[in-house]
């Protein structure tokens, strides 16, 4: 009796092997150790694991071990499984109730074994044959289960971040698991009575369907619940950068307005020359100089772009930083004004912003058009003290503001617009040297 338990409690330890891949798939971005590290205690656990299991078959021998030892394996592998993974408790006890619910499903298809070979079996024997159907279901799930639970629960996880829901929907998952222990046959000889096998196999083919059926629904809502606020935000943050946008083209022509009066200014030149008052001539000029130190340069021929670059430029030259600002650009370019001149005016700003505090600060910004549909912009300067990231490999590399609590909005933005238009953003932080590199897919010009 002792060595049938000990075998049983063999059995199931075996059968968890499986299991535990199939609950790191999600999740495997969120490891708190290395691979090496947490394959080493995840094996040295295993190990006390198959101990603590034959201890339990050797003294509670009047009970069904798989069922014992299958809830003390729940319980006993989840307390490490959240302490070696990053993640709230709630998504990581949907991931792993999801894969036990995988797991449940071989225990149905292994008695469905036994039914065809031992028909005088009942649920309480394992024979051979079933145990090794179980398992090879199980290796089979890890593989064809690898894709999907990496690409679309591993999304779910990284990109749905509502506790409620995610508590809610937990108990799919628990409620599958006891269904499957109910539908297990508790006598195999029954199932050959009438069409009992044949609606037992429409059970069990109606169920995993319904629940493939609602893992897919799931997705799809959450999904489209991220695009919309995603788009929401999208949106919200052009039409602020938007306006800030045209504040500043206002500004920026009223200062072109401003100095477009120096014919004015010419003729009080020519008083004071013609009444050889050459020291009001100096201050004059000289205090006028001051005045329009803020004079637009020609970069390319879009007036809203040469506008925002003289701001900065000016800018930066009141604050004793360098430039050095390359414009390579067509006459003709498909990419909105205001989109190009708000993401440049974010990146400009916050590398304005990042060289307060360094000993020699630059800002080195290079615009060009690489191919007939690439715009490609590069900027870089230094910055004092260490940045602030979120850290995350399955992140867009956002970093947190320095200025206020939460992300900086500026990059955002600058992520935003990327994505508008196919595109990418690459943030690199090396050697005290900030650089942001933006792609831009342009589309083909419309024909007027």
């Amino acid at each position: 009796m002792y060595g049938l338990n000990i075998c049983k409690a063999l059995y199931t330890c075996i059968l968890i092997i499986p299991v535990i891949f199939l609950c790191l798939f999600p999740v495997r971005d969120y490891l708190k150790s290395r691979t090496y590290a947490l394959i080493f205690k995840t094996a040295l656990r295993y190990l006390v694991f198959v101990c603590i299991s034959i201890v339990i078959s050797c003294v509670f021998s009047d009970l069904p071990m798989k069922f014992v030892i299958s809830i003390c394996a729940g319980l006993y592998f989840f307390i490490f499984y959240q302490r070696e993974i990053e993640l709230p408790v709630h998504k990581l006890l949907f991931v792993y109730l999801t894969a036990f619910m995988v797991s449940s499903f071989s225990r149905i298809f292994g008695a469905l074994v036994d039914i065809a070979l031992h028909p005088e079996n009942t649920y309480l024997d394992i024979s051979l044959e079933g145990f090794l159907f179980q398992l090879l279901f199980l290796a089979a799930a890890d593989v064809l289960l690898y894709i999907p639970f990496t690409r679309y629960l591993g999304w779910l996880v990284a990109h749905f971040h509502s506790g409620p829901v995610w508590g809610c929907i937990c108990l799919f998952p628990t409620l599958c698991i006891f269904i499957t222990y109910v539908l297990i046959p508790h006598n195999y000889s029954r199932m050959y009575i009438g069409r009992a096998l044949q609606m037992y196999l429409a059970v069990i083919l109606c169920l995993i369907i319904l629940i493939l059926i609602l893992y897919a629904l799931f997705y799809l809502f959450v999904h489209a619940y991220i695009e919309k606020q995603r788009l929401e935000h999208s949106n919200e943050i052009l039409s602020i950068q938007g306006i800030q946008y045209q504040q500043l083209l206002l500004s920026v022509q009223e200062n072109s307005r401003i100095r477009h009066d120096f014919r004015q200014q010419l003729v009080v030149i020519s008083e004071l020359l013609k009444h050889k008052e050459y020291d009001r001539l100096e201050d004059y000029v000289s205090s006028y100089i001051q005045s329009t130190s803020g004079e637009i340069k020609v970069y390319s021929c879009l007036p809203a772009l040469n506008a925002i670059l003289s701001y900065y430029e000016s800018l930066c030259h009141d604050r004793h930083i360098r430039t050095d600002f390359t414009v390579e650009l067509p006459d003709s370019l498909s990419v909105t004004e205001q989109d190009l001149c708000v993401m440049l005016g974010n990146l400009l700003e916050n590398a304005v912003y990042g060289c307060e505090g360094t000993e020699d600060p630059f800002i080195r910004l290079k615009i060009m058009q690489t191919s007939s549909h690439v715009l490609a912009v590069k900027i870089s300067n230094p910055y004092s003290g260490s940045l602030k990231s979120t850290d995350r490999q399955n992140t867009d590399g956002e970093y947190l503001s320095s200025r206020h609590s939460g992300f900086g909005q500026g990059l955002k933005s600058v992520h935003v617009i990327a994505e508008k238009y196919q595109g990418c953003a690459d943030i690199q932080s090396d050697s005290q040297l900030f650089t942001v590199k933006v792609l831009l897919q342009l589309p083909p010009p419309t024909d007027k």
